[in-house]
């Protein structure tokens, strides 16, 4: 798990901390789980067609792609070893048509042992790469261990192969089970016949499965991210799904989070992350689509190479080679960089395009924040416990204020770090609650029966207080509603979000729509400016209570007076919130409470004194949502594993009647937000009508 008895007292003082530790206890509970979890599968799953999805390289971007051409879920918990793989098992509903799931080895004989608890009926191969080599000892080695999961394939069942790795190709000698290969190969059943970046739209594939002819736009980047795309059709083929249904399923799948996901600056520089894994197999196809984006300057921030094998200077030195023709600058840090400058010499790049960064991540920040420009794209990549994803999130203007040189938190990324925020030597303090917002967590909460409802209910106080002003523009502070396909954006409106995925997910569903990247603690409108402003749950989602503060003090100065601002924010006078928000963030999301962080709020009367001394006056606070979120999630499930989901418009209608407690001297205690309605006073001092509760 990456931590010892001493930092325990440390762990034990945060929320996420002790998040951290129950997940090293769920590690360690493996042998009571791991016969639960196979019990589950041999009778709640016995129908269920299980995909799991082994390899070195691409395990991750693959499983989010078979679990797209399934249409369904990821795995609850994003592990795939020991007791929290056990646990993805029980976390699949009975009754389930298919699943995916995503399995890791660190060492011999534990892929048998996965392999007898899941019983695959399908299994999906990548690659085969030096990843674990240190513990595993050789490439045969990793190949016979996970040749396992295969091996474990009934006669009935599917091997979805890599046909273009020959290590996996060999796999289908172990077994009696169907065989579909994947690749460019001329031979394989699922091939690739052309695929063209689409820069920074994607990739264009164009795709031959057994004759069959289709182009498929994928939102992934680069030829190594075709394969996942690949074995997805295949797999989809395999579980008796037109592949032309998947491939339309495939184009909505967004960059995983660090593997080769681009993030658009402000500058107008692009960060290319692919810093979750660095293998030497990675760096090529990491280099080769690099070279393919046009770009003024191509420029890489490179960390150390992981379990790199045999002698590391003929390794960083066959590493920098194909970097030097087609790069202008690196930007090298850790204890490796003397051998990436030396490699990239020798491949022939001037010495003062070689930068030595000394102080550790933050010094490569600071350096690509004075360099980066318009049209420069930058890779970077280095090892996990490097953490590199602080440059990018430094570049992109988020406040980091951790200093450790490595961090061997293996289930804490940067983004969900506790001491986040917080000038702290123990942890990865990152103010970047937006980031959370991840392709698979969307895909999570896309169209259940608690979103719908949500959105229904906050449209009708909408369309209750707003009008389209005759002249000026009406900002909304977030388009996770658009994001996720609601259409809450009034006419004449500018739509904001501080999350890249969730402005990319808006833009495909609403392309003419006006959006912006923008954090409403900083607002890139000038004073007195806009006509009107829409927040709905956005102030609730930070750490800081003065935050909310910041960002009303923000809203006042933009609108111009008489303007209308619309507020929704977390009722803390509900106690099921109250409840809700006493358990640990990370408890919360893998019970699906919250996938997404939420944070501070505050009661009906502070909201009005914050509104008040921001230039506001209030006009209207309600309570509004009134069904509890539990029961609308009960009830999606229940009428989704009783296979009556066709039920969910009446179900929704019912939800909707009980606004009518809006009215109730109750509407405090079961009111799921607070819904404000403030106008902007105005500073010649005009009298205006006094607040009124409901």
């Amino acid at each position: 798990m990456g931590y010892s008895l001493r930092d325990l007292p440390r762990l034990a003082k945060t929320a996420d901390g002790r998040w951290e530790i129950g997940r090293g206890v769920a590690y360690r509970l493996w042998p009571a789980l791991r016969p639960a979890a196979a019990l589950w599968r041999r009778t709640a799953l016995a129908q269920t067609t299980l995909v799991a999805v082994v390899g070195s390289l691409g395990k991750t971007t693959a499983t989010r792609c078979v679990a797209a051409a399934l249409d369904e879920p990821l795995p609850r918990l994003p592990f795939n070893q020991f007791g929290l793989l056990a646990m993805n098992i029980l976390a699949i509903p009975p009754l389930r048509k298919r699943a995916a799931i995503e399995v890791g080895i660190q060492r011999r004989g534990e892929m048998a042992a996965y392999a007898a608890m899941i019983q695959p009926t399908i299994v999906v191969v990548t690659s085969i790469a030096s990843d674990h080599i240190r513990s595993l000892g050789n490439l045969e080695t990793i190949a016979e261990e996970k040749a396992e999961m295969v091996r474990r394939l009934s006669p009935t069942g599917t091997a979805v192969l890599n046909g273009d790795d020959p290590r996996v190709l060999a796999m289908r000698a172990t077994t009696e089970a169907r065989i579909i290969t994947y690749g460019f190969a001329r031979d394989n059943q699922v091939r690739c016949l052309q695929a063209q970046l689409d820069w920074p739209r994607g990739t264009v594939l164009t795709v031959d499965v057994d004759g069959r002819i289709m182009e498929i736009r994928s939102r992934l980047f680069g030829r190594v991210m075709v394969f996942p795309v690949l074995a997805a059709i295949a797999a989809a083929v395999a579980a008796g799904i037109a592949p032309e249904e998947a491939a339309q399923r495939l184009e909505s799948v967004e960059p995983t989070p660090g593997r080769l996901a681009p993030m658009l600056l402000s500058s107008g520089a692009v960060v290319l992350r692919d810093d979750y894994k660095a293998p030497i197999e990675s760096f090529a196809p990491a280099i080769e689509l690099l070279s393919e984006i046009p770009a003024r300057r191509r420029l890489v921030a490179f960390g150390a190479i992981t379990e790199s094998p045999g002698s590391q200077g003929p390794v960083y030195r066959m590493a920098a080679a194909p970097i030097s023709p087609i790069c202008d600058g690196a930007f090298l840090t850790g204890n490796n960089a003397r051998r990436w400058s030396a490699g990239l010499a020798a491949g022939g790049m001037a010495r003062n395009k070689i930068v030595r960064c000394r102080g550790g991540w933050a010094d490569v920040a600071e350096r690509l924040r004075q360099d980066l420009g318009p049209g420069d794209v930058v890779l970077i990549k280095g090892r996990n416990e490097q953490r590199l994803e602080r440059i990018a999130l430094a570049l992109a203007g988020e406040k980091i204020h951790c200093s450790l040189p490595t961090c061997h938190a293996v289930n804490l990324a940067c983004h969900r770090c506790g001491a986040r925020g917080h000038a702290s030597a123990h942890g990865t303090a990152v103010h970047a609650p937006a980031e959370e917002y991840s392709p698979g967590l969307l895909d999570s909460i896309r169209g259940t029966l608690w979103r719908r409802h949500n959105d229904r209910v906050v449209n009708d106080f909408i369309t209750r207080h707003v009008r389209a002003p005759s002249q000026g523009v009406i900002l909304k502070t977030n388009v996770l509603e658009e994001a996720l396909g609601s259409d809450l954006l009034p006419r004449a409106s500018v739509g904001m979000d501080l999350s890249w995925t969730v402005l990319r997910a808006a833009q495909r569903r609403f392309p003419d729509a006006p959006l912006v990247r923008a954090d409403v603690r900083q607002l890139p409108f000038s004073d007195a400016s806009l006509a009107g402003a829409i927040s709905t749950s956005t102030l609730d989602h930070s750490r800081d209570p003065g935050d909310l503060a910041r960002s009303l003090d923000e809203l006042g100065r933009v609108l111009r007076p008489g303007a209308t601002l619309l507020l929704t924010l977390n009722n803390p006078r509900n106690p099921l919130l109250a409840l809700r928000n006493v358990l640990p963030h990370a408890f919360r999301s893998f019970v699906e409470l919250t996938p997404y962080y939420v944070g501070y709020t505050c009661d009906p009367a502070h909201v009005e004194g914050l509104l008040g001394q921001a230039g506001f006056e209030v006009r209207k606070t309600d309570a509004i949502l009134h069904i509890p979120r539990a029961l609308t999630a009960l009830s999606g499930r229940a009428s989704r594993l009783v296979g009556l989901d066709r039920i969910d418009g009446t179900i929704l209608a019912l939800f909707r009647r009980a606004e009518i407690l809006r009215h109730c001297p109750t509407r405090w205690l079961s009111g799921h937000y607070i819904a404000i309605v403030a106008v902007k006073i105005d500073p010649r001092g005009q009298t205006r009508p006094r607040p009124t509760r409901a």
